[in-house]
């Protein structure tokens, strides 16, 4: 039996990535404290992926536990070496993974995590051992930010640290803005459902250089999405969920450290080839592809729909066609819509549907022209998507094989155009033709994949 143990589960992905590595059968186990306890006692299963809140309840249950683990103060992953039950932590990994990715060096920096949990700690460790300045550990709680500095500096050998100037614990309120550099989320403030919450204004940053957040549901929270506007290197978690998975899976079929890990994974799924890096990479896209929302937008004729509906077909990917869904509800169509109730309700409406599909995965979502005439809808957009602008000259545009420019005034075309046209090219990830062909458009949007963080 493999599986993931923690409470709640409903945002997790871990099914889905075990099962894609194809290597055993993975179940969800959620368990309160008392289930848990029992479960792990009886040790009736192969291996096991930990997540919270038992990352450090469980090292008790532990036999032998690696230095990793033991340094770091939490368990992410349990496995047999013989009849000894031994827990590890390939979370630090992970984080080192999404850390590249995303291109962040904490070289004498001085780093925030917030959160005071296990993850705040893989944070720390791996922020200092690659010579973080000063590591700044802040909680709503000043007990729990005090206790996770403790631990932490404990593991600490001074012959071993440079330019090192120590932990510091604060709560939110008393965070020194002026001095960070770098901010790590280790808490779950942002996830699924709650997308729109995020615990800090990055506007009382003046030295920020780069935000990290472990949240992999949405992919991408308010806070990294914010980052982004700001032109921060950012990275949600889902490089780091993939990549300690992948670790994981290696310790949990016979890997006794990490290097073993690292080539029993690579012995069973390798191309010729292929590292152990290279097979991370490659799962990363995949599952990304699989998951992520691809968001069509652009001027009214472009032909957003018919690309959808391309992009459907090719992919598997259920079609979220905004303006058939505002018909539906309202039972009229678009321009009846805009004609009766206003451009300002169309919008309304549109942002309404929007919140709900930007939070789903795997979407193919076909924008109103009108999308960007709200700015919100960009955060809810991103949060899981990669937006692709479909550009068309506004001469050509047509619908229903009618030229719009014989239909409507051609200098309120071009006026619509030069209002809206900056912000495609703003909100987008991808830009391209409006006659791409969607398999080219789809080879693009992976190849997005694999060098962007998401």
């Amino acid at each position: 039996m493999y599986g993931l143990i923690g409470s709640p589960l409903g945002h997790s992905y871990s099914h889905h990535i075990h099962e894609m590595f194809g290597l055993y059968e993975f179940s969800l186990m959620p368990m309160n404290e008392r289930e848990f306890k029992k479960f792990i006692r009886k040790r009736d299963f192969s291996g096991l992926c930990i997540t919270i809140p038992y990352k450090q309840k469980v090292m008790k249950y532990c036999d032998v536990i690696s230095p990793a683990a033991e340094e770091i103060g939490a368990v992410n992953t349990l496995y047999f070496n013989g009849d000894k039950l031994c827990g590890t932590n390939t979370d630090y990994y992970g984080f080192s993974y999404m850390a590249s990715k995303a291109g962040i060096s904490f070289a004498g920096k001085t780093v925030l995590v917030m959160g005071s949990g296990g993850t705040c700690r893989t944070a720390a460790t791996y922020a200092r051992h690659s010579g973080a300045g000063r590591i700044v550990i802040a909680s709503r709680s000043i007990k729990n930010a005090v206790t996770a500095t403790k631990e932490l500096t404990s593991k600490l050998n001074p012959c071993e640290i440079e330019n090192f100037t120590g932990f510091q614990a604060v709560t939110y309120d008393s965070i020194p803005f002026e001095e960070i550099d770098i901010i790590v989320n280790t808490t779950p403030v942002g996830m699924y459902p709650d997308n729109d919450n995020s615990l800090i204004d990055l506007d009382k940053f003046p030295k920020l250089s780069g935000v990290l957040d472990v949240i992999y549901n949405p992919a991408q929270t308010k806070l990294v999405t914010a980052a982004i506007k700001k032109a921060f290197p950012a990275s949600g978690g889902f490089p780091m969920l993939i990549a300690q998975a992948a670790l994981g899976a290696g310790f949990m079929l016979g890997g006794s450290d990490a290097q073993q890990a690292q080539q029993i994974f690579t012995g069973r799924l390798a191309a010729e080839g292929e590292n152990f890096n290279d097979l991370v990479d490659r799962f990363y896209s995949k599952a990304l592809t699989d998951t992520v929302n691809i968001v069509l937008v652009g001027m009214p004729g472009c032909g957003k729909s018919v690309m959808g509906e391309e992009l459907g077909k090719l992919t598997g990917k259920t079609v979220i066609d905004v303006n058939n869904v505002i018909e539906g509800m309202d039972e009229m169509s678009v321009s009846d819509i805009l004609e009766t109730k206003g451009e300002e309700y169309f919008v309304s409406r549109e942002t309404e549907i929007i919140e709900n599909a930007g939070k789903q995965k795997g979407k193919i979502i076909v924008a109103d022209s009108t999308v960007v005439l709200n700015p919100n809808n960009f955060n809810l957009l991103k949060q899981n998507g990669i937006i692709v602008y479909l550009r068309k000259p506004t001469i050509d545009l047509e619908k229903n094989g009618q030229l719009l420019s014989e239909k409507y005034n051609l200098e309120a075309l071009r006026a619509m155009a030069r209002q809206r046209k900056p912000y495609y090219r703003q909100w987008s990830d991808i830009k391209c033709a409006f006659n791409i062909d969607p398999q080219r458009l789809l080879n693009e949007i992976t190849e997005y994949i694999k060098e962007k963080p998401l």
